[in-house]
C-alpha cells in the first residue's frame, strides 16, 4: 500500500510556497504527459449593485457531507477561482466590510464541471445575511470540453446487467461500441467520435486505471453501488488529462456524517423459470449477484469511511465431444481405421493393419493410459462428457477521507477485483485434451491511492497524487509439479508439466498440460498540480511520474510431440516413435519510466477567459 506521512501543521507560507514551486520546477524541466482529476472548480465575480467590481471580498465554501471548508478571495478584477472541489453540494458565503453578508446552498458540484456563480453583494452592515434560495442554475460558461455526464441518480436507476457503470458510456453523443466485434479490441471499450476505441483514456478517482500491457480497463471499474459518478468526455479537454483522444472519468462514493449503506441479491435461477416449450426439461441456471456498502464517520466532521463489496456466483457447465483411441487401437489393430500402417523398418504394410505390442515405444504405452476410453460408438468423436465450471468475481473497494485541517485534506482508496474460476477438463486429469483451459484460472487486480491537498492561501492550492494499479494474471494446470515427463519414460525433459501429444491422420486427437501461463503488470503514478490565481491569470502547473513492469513468469515447457505420419503412412503408428521437439520459455521484465510536466494558464480578457 501506499503511504504518504503528513504534519498535522503547514509550514508558514513562504517555506511551504517555496518547497512547492522547488518540486514543481523539478517536475518542470522533465519530458511529457500529464495528470488526471477527480474533482469539480467553482469560479465567478462579485460586483455591488451598480456593477462596479468588488475586491478582497471573502469567500468561504463549505462542503454540506464533510462540512469541510475551503477559503477562496476575489482579486482586484472582482474573480475568485476554487479548484480541487469534491464533487458534492455545497454552500458559499459571502463577505465584505460595508455590504450585507450573502449565503448560498444547494450549489451541485458534478464531477469535472468548472461552475460559474456571480454574485451582486448588497450595501449595508457585514452582520446582516442574505439568504438565497431560489438560485438559477449553475452554468458552465469557463471551459470547452464536450461531455456527458452520468449522475448518482441516473447510474443508480437505470437498469443496468451486470451492474458495470461504464457500460453506460454509450449513452453518450458520439459515443459507439462498433469496434467491440474486432477480436483485438478489449471488451467493453467504447470509441467516441469515430476514433479508435483503444485511445480512450480512463481514470479513476483521478488515477489512471490503464495497464501498461494492456488498454483494457474494466477491471478497474468500481460496481455499480460503489461508483458516485462519471463523465464522458468527447473532445476539448484540458492537459490536466493527460494523453487520449477522450476520457471517461469515474470517482467512488465517499462517507459522510451520517451512516448510510445499500444491500442487493440479483437472483436468476431454473426453478423461477418455464421449462422451453420444445425442450424436454429445464436448462440448469444458477447466477447471483449480491453484495452491500457502508459509510460514515469515524470522527464527525474530520474523518470518513466507505468501503463497498460485491460478488457474482455463475456456475455452469459445458459439454462436447472429443476423440480418444478406441480399445482396438491401443492394442495395435487399426483396421477400423482409413489408414495404412508401415513397418518402418521393412517399407511393407502390417499384416491386417495390425502392429505387434512388442513394436510399441515404452513411452507411447505409458501415454496410453492418460486417455479415456470411449464411451460412444466409433473410431472418432467417441467421448462424450460434461465438465462443469465455477467462476466467481468478488469486487472490493474502500474510501478514506481526512479533513487534517481546514487547509488540509488526505483522502486514500482501495479497489481490488479477485477474478477466478475452477475450469474442468473434457478428460479426467491430470493430462488435458489438447491446449484447454483444465485448472484453475484467475486475475487479481488492485488500484491504491492517496491525495494529499494544502491550500497555501486564498489563491494557491496544491495537490499531490500517488497511485498504483497492478494485476497478476495466471491458468494453472492439474499436471503442474507432478513430473509426468519421468513418469512416462522421458529423458532430459522439464518435468512442470504434463508434455504435449498430438496425433494427426485418420486418429485425430491430443493430450497436453492444458492452458498455463502466469505473470504481473504494476504501474506506478506520482503526480502533483499547484493552481495558483494572480490578477487576470489562473496558473496551474506541475508533472507527472510514471514507471511501468511487465513481468510474464516464463519456464521451460514440457515439450510438444506431434505425430503426422510422414514415414509410417499412419500418425497412430507414428506415435510409437518418439518425435521430441522442446518449446523452452524464459521469463521476460520489461520496464519503462516517462515523466512529464504542464503550464495551464487560463486568462480572462473583458469578462471571458481564454487557455494557453
Amino acid at each position: 500500500m501506499l503511504g504518504v506521512k503528513m504534519p498535522h501543521t503547514i509550514p508558514s507560507k513562504a517555506v511551504s510556497s517555496f518547497l512547492v514551486l522547488g518540486c514543481i520546477a523539478a517536475l518542470i524541466v522533465l519530458p511529457a504527459i500529464a495528470q488526471n482529476r477527480s474533482t469539480a472548480e467553482l469560479v465567478g465575480t462579485v460586483t455591488d449593485p451598480s456593477g462596479g467590481l468588488v475586491p478582497e471580498v471573502k469567500v468561504i465554501i463549505r462542503n454540506q457531507a464533510t462540512q469541510a471548508v475551503t477559503n477562496a478571495r476575489t482579486n482586484a478584477a472582482g474573480y475568485f477561482d476554487a479548484p480541487l472541489l469534491p464533487p458534492g453540494t455545497y454552500v458559499a458565503i459571502f463577505a465584505h466590510e460595508g455590504f450585507q453578508t450573502v449565503r448560498r446552498g444547494g450549489i451541485a458540484l458534478a464531477l469535472d464541471q468548472k461552475a460559474r456563480i456571480d454574485m451582486v453583494l448588497p450595501m449595508g452592515s457585514m452582520q446582516s445575511v442574505v439568504e438565497v434560495t431560489a438560485a438559477t442554475p449553475l452554468l458552465e460558461t469557463d471551459g470547452t470540453e464536450r461531455s456527458t455526464h452520468f449522475s448518482r441518480e441516473l447510474t443508480g436507476n437505470l437498469p443496468l446487467v451486470g451492474r458495470d457503470p461504464s457500460r453506460l458510456a454509450v449513452l453518450s453523443a458520439g459515443t459507439s461500441t462498433a469496434q467491440q466485434s474486432f477480436s483485438s479490441a478489449d471488451p467493453g471499450r467504447v470509441n467516441v467520435n469515430g476514433n479508435r476505441a483503444f485511445t480512450i483514456q480512463a481514470t479513476v478517482n483521478g488515477g489512471s486505471a490503464v495497464l501498461p500491457n494492456s488498454n483494457n480497463f474494466q477491471a478497474f471499474v468500481p460496481p455499480l453501488d460503489a461508483a458516485s459518478e462519471f463523465t464522458v468526455i468527447g473532445d476539448n479537454f484540458s492537459a490536466e488529462f493527460g494523453n487520449g483522444t477522450s476520457v471517461l472519468n469515474m470517482i467512488t462514493k465517499s462517507g459522510a456524517n451520517r451512516f448510510h449503506g445499500s444491500a442487493f441479491e440479483f437472483v436468476q435461477n431454473d426453478i423461477l423459470n418455464a421449462r422451453y416449450f420444445f425442450g424436454q426439461q429445464k436448462s440448469k441456471l444458477r447466477y447471483n449477484q449480491f453484495g452491500g456498502t457502508l459509510g460514515g464517520p469515524v470522527r464527525k466532521d474530520r474523518l470518513f469511511f466507505f468501503v463497498s463489496y460485491q460478488n457474482t456466483l455463475s456456475p455452469n457447465s459445458s459439454s462436447g465431444v472429443v476423440t480418444v483411441p478406441s480399445a482396438a487401437a491401443r492394442a495395435g489393430d487399426l483396421s477400423a481405421y482409413n489408414a495404412t500402417a508401415i513397418d518402418p523398418s521393412t517399407g511393407r504394410a502390417f499384416a491386417g493393419n495390425q502392429i505387434p505390442l512388442r513394436r510399441f515405444d515404452p513411452v507411447a504405452q505409458a501415454v496410453l493410459s492418460y486417455w479415456p476410453n470411449p464411451n460412444l460408438n466409433g473410431t472418432t468423436n467417441n467421448f462424450y462428457s460434461v465438465y462443469p465450471n465455477n467462476p466467481r468475481t468478488p469486487y472490493y473497494d474502500a474510501k478514506i477521507d481526512w479533513n487534517i485541517s481546514p487547509s488540509h485534506q488526505l483522502s486514500g482508496t482501495f479497489h481490488m477485483l479477485d477474478w477466478n474460476t475452477q475450469h474442468t477438463g473434457q478428460i479426467p486429469g491430470p493430462a488435458c485434451y489438447g491446449s484447454e483451459y483444465c485448472g484453475r484460472e484467475g486475475t487479481r487486480d488492485q488500484q491504491w491511492q492517496v491525495s494529499d491537498r494544502v491550500t497555501f492561501g486564498p489563491a494557491a492550492i496544491n495537490e499531490f497524487h500517488a497511485n498504483y494499479i497492478r494485476e497478476h494474471y495466471e491458468a494453472t494446470s492439474p499436471s503442474y509439479a507432478g513430473d509426468y515427463a519421468a513418469k512416462l519414460g522421458l529423458k532430459n525433459v522439464p518435468g512442470y508439466y504434463f508434455p504435449g501429444f498430438s496425433i494427426g491422420g485418420a486418429l485425430p486427437t491430443s493430450l497436453g498440460a492444458g492452458q498455463h501461463y502466469s505473470g504481473t503488470q504494476n504501474n506506478f503514478v506520482y503526480s502533483d498540480v499547484f493552481t495558483w490565481t494572480r490578477g487576470a491569470h489562473t496558473l496551474k502547473m506541475g508533472g507527472q511520474f510514471v514507471a511501468s513492469q511487465q513481468n510474464p513468469h516464463g519456464d521451460w515447457g514440457p515439450g510438444s510431440f506431434d505425430f503426422a505420419g510422414l514415414f509410417t503412412g499412419s500418425a497412430s503408428r507414428t506415435f510409437c516413435w518418439a518425435c521430441r521437439i522442446l518449446t523452452p520459455s524464459a521469463p521476460l521484465r520489461n520496464r519503462s519510466a516517462h515523466a512529464a510536466n504542464r503550464l495551464l494558464d487560463s486568462w480572462r480578457i473583458l469578462g471571458t477567459s481564454c487557455r494557453s
